[in-house]
C-alpha cells in the first residue's frame, strides 16, 4: 500500500533519460570537502559507503543523509585531511567503492559455498556438524527435517 504522494516504485530506482547517477560538488566553505549526491539510492548504499570511507586513513569525516523519505537520493559528505594533493574526496569515494565491491564479492562467494556445502550435507543426510542424522532419529533429515 503506497501513500497518495509516494512516487511510483519504478521511478524511485530507475534513472530517467539523461539523469546522472552521481554528482560531486566541492564544498567552498570547508577545505578538502565535497558533497556527493547519489540518485535513486537509499540508506543501504549510504551507510555502506560511509562506513567504508571511515576506514580510509586520510578521510577526516564521512556522513550521509537521505533528504526526504519520498526522495530516493543519498547525500554523502566527505572531508579528507589534505596532506597529499592526490588524496581528494573523489579518490576516497573511488577507493571505498572498489573496496566494497571486493568485500561484497567475497561475501557472495562465501555464501554460495556455504549454501552448496549445506545442500550437499542435506543430500547425504548429515547435520551441520557432519553428524549422521539417521540412527536414533530415523530418516528425519531425509524426510525434510522439521515441517515449515
Amino acid at each position: 500500500m503506497s501513500g497518495q504522494n509516494a512516487p511510483d516504485r519504478h521511478a524511485r530506482f530507475v534513472l530517467g533519460e539523461g539523469e546522472m547517477k552521481v554528482a560531486i560538488e566541492e564544498d567552498p566553505r570547508v577545505p578538502n570537502a565535497a558533497t556527493v549526491i547519489i540518485k535513486k539510492e537509499d540508506h543501504t548504499i549510504g551507510n555502506m559507503l560511509r562506513g567504508q570511507l571511515l576506514h580510509i586513513p586520510y578521510v577526516v569525516f564521512a556522513g550521509y543523509r537521505v533528504p526526504h523519505p519520498l526522495q530516493a537520493d543519498v547525500v554523502l559528505r566527505i572531508q579528507v585531511d589534505g596532506k597529499d594533493s592526490s588524496q581528494t574526496p573523489t579518490t576516497a569515494l573511488q577507493t571505498a567503492t572498489r573496496e566494497l565491491i571486493l568485500i561484497l564479492a567475497a561475501a557472495r562467494l562465501q555464501f554460495e559455498a556455504s549454501c552448496k556445502s549445506f545442500t550437499e550435507r542435506q543430500e547425504l543426510g548429515l547435520g551441520a556438524d557432519g553428524a549422521d542424522l539417521g540412527g536414533a532419529y530415523g530418516d528425519f533429515a531425509q524426510a525434510g527435517g522439521f515441517a515449515q
